[in-house]
């Protein structure tokens, strides 16, 4: 009864942690995958830790998340207000474009 009890607030307090974080829901998710396909095929102990570590990998350096998708879902305005913030600080950091006024930062952000 303890252990059962003891496993489900742990799974719940990892799926509280992990829905702040999108990339580690994903990891999740791909780990869950994995241990599925481990199950089902019988994979060489070598191609589940290569397969492990490389979902390791894609959490670890943020690519295993697309915020392409949420961001197609906010309303045509905010999209272009997002991506003037976000693309205006790299502008910024390119020299030539270095103590050009904030309409003009904005204009070649409408570009990229």
């Amino acid at each position: 009864m303890g252990v059962g009890v003891y496993g489900y607030v742990i799974g719940n307090v990892v799926g509280l942690i992990s829905k702040k974080d999108p990339t580690k829901i994903k990891y999740l998710d791909n780990i869950e995958k994995l241990r599925a396909l481990i199950t089902s095929r019988s994979l060489s102990p070598e191609l589940q830790r290569k397969l492990s570590d490389y979902f390791t990998y894609l959490w670890q350096n943020r690519l295993g998340y697309d915020e392409s998708e949420f961001l197609e879902k906010l309303p045509e305005n905010l999209q272009h207000e997002l991506n003037k913030h976000l693309k205006s600080e790299i502008v910024r950091k390119i020299d030539i474009f270095r103590g050009t006024g904030e309409d003009f930062i904005e204009d070649v952000t409408m570009f990229l």
